[in-house]
Order: C-alpha cells, then structure tokens, then sequence
C-alpha cells in the first residue's frame, strides 16, 4: 500500500503514557498528542515492495505478493 494510506492505520505496536512528564521517545502517544496510527517509513519494521519506494507494508505482518 501506498505510505500515506498506511498512516491511516491504527498500529498496535504503540506505547503511551498518560502522565505528562514521561516524556520519553517510546511514548509517542503524549508527544504527538494521541496520535496511535502508522507512521510508515518512520518506524523501523516499515518494508518498501519496491524499489523505487512508492508502496510497502508493516513488517509485523505478512508479504503477500
């Protein structure tokens, strides 16, 4: 799929915290206010399909060709 459709996923791989002064880089949900969806070739488990990075997919699930 194409990087911007899968930034409107949810992504289970999220962590948060609601106390305001954990401010860590795991806790992405305070720091971009909420924010539980993909964040595509940000996130180390991204895959780009091809070689020209036009489509990829979250490496936690399966690569169906």
């Amino acid at each position: 799929m194409k990087e911007s459709d899968a930034k409107t996923k949810w992504c289970p791989m999220i962590q948060v915290s609601v106390v305001p002064e954990a401010e860590t880089e795991t806790n992405r949900g305070w720091r971009r206010g909420l924010d539980y969806d993909c964040i595509g070739s940000e996130c180390m488990m991204w895959r780009w399909k091809d070689a020209e990075r036009v489509s990829g997919y979250c490496g936690l699930a399966a690569h169906i060709q």
